[in-house]
């Protein structure tokens, strides 16, 4: 999964000079790994002793890099993909030797250090990780029965035959089958986590299922492979000597792993715990606007650049600088003071400009804000002032704040009334490209009156219903919210 990073570190020194100690770290953990006599895996040994010689060097350049403000950032992208690439691959040169589980955590740390973000999946891409993570796990907890059913069947057997070739078994399976299965679980798993709502620490069930997901590899690579090797050779000839308190721990210790994977399962479906406090602090803070009206920050200057009819009463502005500038960037949810010639003031969501821009990748001219005005004959003035506004007229804003944010959830349910759907258009649009889970009932006065209507039918077949006020919404809504997880969140 790529990733993009953020702006510039505020202290560079630190991870400049731990990049150069990592260097270091590779070079030593080589040269021991290649005067090793003996070891289990010679293959991996090897692997390893070229994977840490050829990351030294790496390492050293981007950390010497990070020093030259105009290749920071390259260094800072290709250390981060570096390490999250190089944490499995010392896993897998871990079997046999402990060095590279402290590379492993050193790599972690650094990734943390570097601060990477992580760009959500789509929808077609989420559905792929997802379909791997869930047949390759299945896969794992498959070889996690097998390998238990193994064990014990070598420490019962009655025969020779039958406890040597278990053990050889359990031997093949570890490395040819276990293993691989446990890496791309694994590597499947944080992708969908940090390339989704969920996180890796925003909510206790998936953190859980992360600590048993790396617990299990851990314990393995310093126990159970060795214990498996030890009976393999025990087993070897006819007259061996029983499994015995080896035997006894290797099939206690499978069992372990089958009922934890069992456990992990379970989490994914039950989603127990709720928000971590991170997470809490995550969802329940309001994101901070980029400009608020205040003496300090006055009103800003824009024109009407276009008027559009979008439905009976509705009408829609599209606003520009005067200047040409960029208008501030803004999140889904927010609203804008917009200040009408007569010194009216009238609040408005924002439903597109620089966020619908920048899904659709456009470049060129800065982005408008657009808002939606409902014209209410009956009320103080603001909206039928507005109506009355053309190209090229002068207005000013203040804004945008941000009282509504999206919040993470599992799920998502929206009800909108009239011109109400104005503030979810941003948010199903960030939530589609994200591949979220959603659905949106929305209700009006009669169809002619509902503003995107058509449009959003059209683009979100099968998550949208419609329905004017001629019709009972409840059925729609049950029929929403039966076919949504356990716990949404209802706008």
């Amino acid at each position: 999964m790529p990733t993009t990073t953020s702006p510039a570190l505020r202290r560079p020194g630190p991870v400049r000079f731990g990049q150069l100690a990592f260097a270091v770290f590779c070079v030593g953990t080589a040269l021991v790994l290649s005067l090793r006599k003996g070891g289990v895996f010679p293959v991996i040994q090897t692997a390893g002793v070229i994977g840490y010689l050829l990351a030294a060097p790496l390492v050293a350049a981007c950390a010497l890099a990070l020093r030259r403000p105009a290749s920071a950032a390259r260094a800072r992208r290709v250390l981060i993909v570096f390490h999250l690439l190089f944490i499995p691959l010392q896993f897998l040169f871990s079997f046999g030797n402990f060095e590279p589980l402290a590379g492993m955590v050193l790599s972690a740390v650094f990734v943390v250090l570097l601060k990477p973000r992580f760009p959500k999946l789509g929808r077609r891409a989420r559905k792929i990780w997802l379909t791997v993570h869930i047949g390759v796990a299945v896969s794992w907890l498959g070889l996690s029965l097998a390998m238990t059913v193994l064990a014990f069947a070598g420490l019962t057997a009655d025969t020779h035959a039958v406890r040597h070739g278990a053990y050889e078994l359990m031997h093949l399976f570890d490395l040819a089958l276990v293993i691989p299965s446990m890496a791309v679980a694994v590597l499947s798993g944080v992708v969908l986590s940090l390339g989704t709502l969920w996180g890796l620490v925003r909510h206790w069930w998936v953190l859980a299922k992360f600590v048993i997901a790396l617990s299990l590899p851990t314990f393995a690579a310093f126990v159970e492979s060795k214990w498996i090797r030890n009976l393999q050779a025990l087993t070897k000839d006819a007259g061996a000597a029983e499994p015995g308190g080896t035997g006894v721990a290797l099939a206690v210790c499978l069992a372990t792993f089958t009922v934890l994977l069992w456990v992990a399962v379970i989490l994914s479906v039950v989603k127990p715990g709720g928000r971590t406090g991170w997470g809490r602090g995550r969802a329940g803070s309001p994101r901070r606007s980029v400009t608020s009206a205040s003496p300090a920050n006055p009103a800003t200057p824009v024109t009407v650049s276009d008027v559009q009819y979008l439905a009976e009463d509705i009408v829609s502005l599209e606003l520009r600088r005067v200047d040409g500038g960029a208008l501030p960037e803004w999140q889904p949810g927010a609203h804008i003071d917009l200040v009408l010639p007569s010194g009216k003031v009238r609040q408005y969501s924002l439903f597109s400009g620089q966020d619908e821009q920048t899904e659709q990748g456009s470049e060129g001219a800065p982005a408008p804000y657009r808002i939606a005005i409902l014209r209410e004959p009956d009320g103080r003035g603001g909206s039928v002032e507005a109506h009355a506004l053309r190209p090229g007229a002068h207005v000013a804003i203040r804004g945008p704040r941000n009282n509504f944010p999206l919040v993470e959830a599992p799920a998502y349910v929206f009800v909108a009334g009239g011109i109400g759907i104005t503030p979810f258009l941003p948010m199903i649009r960030r939530l589609e490209a994200e591949g979220a889970d959603w659905k949106l009932l929305y209700r009006g006065r009669a169809r002619p009156a509902m503003a995107f209507a058509e449009d959003l039918l059209r683009r979100y077949p099968g998550r949208v219903g419609v329905s004017a006020s001629d019709t009972d919404p409840r059925p729609a809504l049950a029929e929403l919210l039966s076919a949504a997880p356990q716990r949404v969140a209802v706008y």
